[in-house]
C-alpha cells in the first residue's frame, strides 16, 4: 500500500478550497479532485490551523483598533444601576433637548428643580409629621416644666418658713433649757439653805435649854417648897 507524503499545501492558492477536520464527507468523483490530493489538503489544514488561528486574531484586534478610532467601543458599556437610580442624565438628541430647554423656561427658569416622587413625598410627609408631633411633644413638656417649677416654688417657700420656725423653736427650747438649769440650780441651793436652817436652828434650841438650865440652877430655893427644886421646862 503507497502512502503519498505531504506536499506543500500553499495557502491562498486560487481554485482551491481547504477542507477543515469532521467536515461532512465529499463526494470526491463527482467533484473531480483526487482522493490523494484530498488526504493532502487535510494534512496541510492540521499543519497550518495556528497560522490561521494568528491570523483571525489579528483581524479581531484590527477591527477593534478600528472601532476605537471610529469612537465605538468593542465591548457593550452598561450604566451602573446606582447612577440609572439617582437618576444620572443620559444623552438627549438634540430635539429633545430643546424641548425639555423650552419647558423648563416655560416653567419660569427653574432649571434643575425636579418634583419629587411618591417615594420622596411620602418620606416629606413622614418627617413633617414627625416635626409636629414633636413641637407638641416640646409644648407638653414646657407646660409640665413650668407647672413643676410653681410647685417646687411653693415647696421652696413652705421649707424656707418651716426652717424659719424650726430656728425660732431651737432657739426656744435653747433658752426653756438654760431656765431649767438655771431652776435646778436655785432648788439645790436652796436646799442647801434649808438644810443649814436646820442644823442652825437645832444649834440655837440646844443652847436655849441649856441656858435655862443655868437660870434654874442660879435661883434661891424657896422654904415652902417640900418638893425641892422644881425641874426645868423643857419645850
Amino acid at each position: 500500500m503507497e502512502v503519498a507524503s505531504p506536499l506543500p499545501f500553499p495557502h491562498g492558492q486560487s481554485g482551491s478550497k481547504r477542507r477543515f477536520a469532521f467536515s461532512p464527507g465529499l463526494d470526491t468523483t463527482a467533484i473531480g479532485v483526487d482522493s490523494t490530493q484530498d488526504l493532502n489538503m487535510d494534512d496541510a489544514s492540521t499543519c497550518h490551523q495556528p497560522l490561521f488561528k494568528r491570523r483571525r486574531r489579528q483581524s479581531h484586534e484590527s477591527n477593534v483598533a478600528a472601532g476605537s478610532s471610529s469612537g465605538i467601543s468593542a465591548f457593550p458599556t452598561f450604566a451602573s444601576p446606582a447612577f440609572a437610580a439617582l437618576g444620572t442624565p443620559q444623552t438627549k438628541s438634540g430635539g429633545d433637548h430643546t424641548k425639555s430647554s423650552r419647558t423648563e423656561a416655560s416653567d419660569g427658569g427653574n432649571v434643575g428643580i425636579r418634583s419629587p416622587s411618591p417615594a420622596q413625598q411620602k418620606i416629606i410627609a413622614d418627617l413633617q409629621r414627625l416635626v409636629d408631633h414633636q413641637a407638641t411633644e416640646i409644648e407638653r413638656l414646657k407646660a409640665e416644666k413650668n407647672a413643676v417649677e410653681s410647685a417646687a416654688s411653693e415647696l421652696k417657700s413652705s421649707h424656707d418658713k418651716a426652717v424659719n420656725e424650726n430656728r425660732i423653736l431651737k432657739k426656744a427650747v435653747t433658752i426653756q433649757q438654760e431656765r431649767q438649769k438655771q431652776a435646778s440650780s436655785e432648788i439645790e441651793s436652796a436646799r442647801g439653805f434649808r438644810a443649814e436652817a436646820e442644823d442652825r436652828i437645832r444649834k440655837l434650841e440646844q443652847m436655849n435649854l441649856t441656858l435655862r438650865y443655868h437660870l434654874q440652877a442660879q435661883q434661891p430655893a424657896i422654904g415652902n417648897d417640900f418638893m425641892g427644886s422644881r425641874p426645868p421646862d423643857v419645850y
